[in-house]
């Protein structure tokens, strides 16, 4: 299961923009994460040959998704066998 992640600061004193959210099967999870991670590979393929600042930005941000997930899947495991988050 995933434990509450927030990602994506806007800025100092607004802190972050989005959540993963509690309770999310792990499988589910990393599906989606691979899912994210299989889209920017792809972007990144594309932005080889064509380069495009927003096509990078982009990549960024699903790389940035993908990490929220995998990390509150880890968090959610590790409070499942006992440890520290």
């Amino acid at each position: 299961m995933t434990v509450q992640r927030a990602f994506y600061s806007t800025g100092p004193t607004t802190g972050p923009l989005f959540d993963v959210r509690d309770g999310v099967p792990a499988l589910v999870s990393l599906e989606q994460a691979s899912c994210f991670l299989g889209a920017v590979y792809q972007t990144l393929q594309y932005t080889a040959e064509e380069p495009n600042a927003d096509v990078i930005y982009g990549a960024a941000y699903l790389t940035e998704m993908a990490k929220a997930v995998i990390d509150s899947v880890a968090s959610g495991l590790a409070l499942q066998q006992g440890g520290a988050v």
